[in-house]
């Protein structure tokens, strides 16, 4: 039960992945246009309990080809009883490349509370060194950790990948579809894969939902398996014909069961610099 809140951080960035054309765009933007003063407010939950936990997510422009993303999760009502109202904090920075067409990571900041403990991990990408330096203090105690960066190779953190993947950097999304995405690897591979559903699978798994309206487009993320808690590992996704999210659900996840989340605000702000 303690981690359900990245497992919901994680269902967040699954709803958004979907959303790139719900924003009409008369050309293509540069991805820190195109992103540029995104405001998100998110909520789940599973079971009977509507509401467990929520947060919010804001991306800022802070100049010279480099942004920031401020999120910020909370569990509530029982969860947050469950878990010592822990909370989630996370500042990832991150810079353009390809002519301002893909993100890729500069530093994240990971901050996580339960109760009167709390574990803080940073993490730095050095791209001139070819290395990655990875410090964690959980209660005061230290440890750090050093990778190589392969040549030619820019790993995505989850949140540089749901940016890159609604710009289209992996690909156009289409029934069928399939993208593999390279993240630092941790007790594997450091791969997790995003796969299109075909029209035929659609279609049958919508006649099979009591709730069908607008689930008109499937899409399924797949990740570690001991990362999500899920015997799968996998985020499932529906969205309307104009790629606006409609729901989005991890299943079998390890003591909760399914777990449903939904965007409660997605607006666009007048692009400022972080505070």
């Amino acid at each position: 039960m303690n981690d359900f809140l990245k497992i919901i951080f994680f269902l967040f960035l699954g709803i958004l992945l979907a959303a790139e054309d719900s924003f009409p765009q008369e050309r293509k933007k540069q991805i820190g246009e195109r992103f540029g003063g995104e405001d998100v407010q998110y909520e789940a939950g599973f079971w009977i309990f509507p509401t467990i936990g929520g947060g919010t997510a804001h991306f800022y422009d802070l100049g010279n080809g480099q942004f920031l993303l401020k999120h910020e999760g909370q569990a509530q009502g029982l969860a947050g009883w469950l878990t010592r109202h822990r909370r989630e904090m996370h500042r990832a920075w991150m810079g353009a490349i390809d002519q301002g067409s893909r993100l890729i990571p500069l530093r994240l900041e990971e901050e996580s509370v339960v109760g009167d403990s709390v574990r803080k991990k940073t993490t730095l990408y050095d791209y001139s060194a070819r290395k990655i330096f990875m410090e964690t203090i959980r209660d005061g105690e230290r440890s750090r950790e050093e990778m190589e960066i392969p040549p030619g190779v820019y790993y995505d953190n989850p949140l540089t990948a749901f940016y890159n993947f609604r710009y289209g950097v992996y690909g156009k999304v289409a029934p069928g579809g399939e993208f593999i995405l390279r993240a630092v690897p941790r007790k594997g591979p450091g791969i997790f894969r995003v796969a299109v559903a075909s029209e035929k699978e659609a279609v049958r798994l919508r006649q099979e939902d009591p709730e069908k309206k607008g689930k008109d487009f499937l899409v399924r993320i797949f990740l570690e398996q001991e990362f999500l808690g899920s015997p799968k590992g996998e985020i499932e996704l529906w969205f309307d014909r104009e790629l606006n999210p409609v729901s989005a659900m991890i299943r079998k996840v390890r003591f909760i069961g399914d777990i449903k989340g939904r965007i409660t605000q997605f607006a666009y702000r007048t692009p400022s610099r972080a505070p």
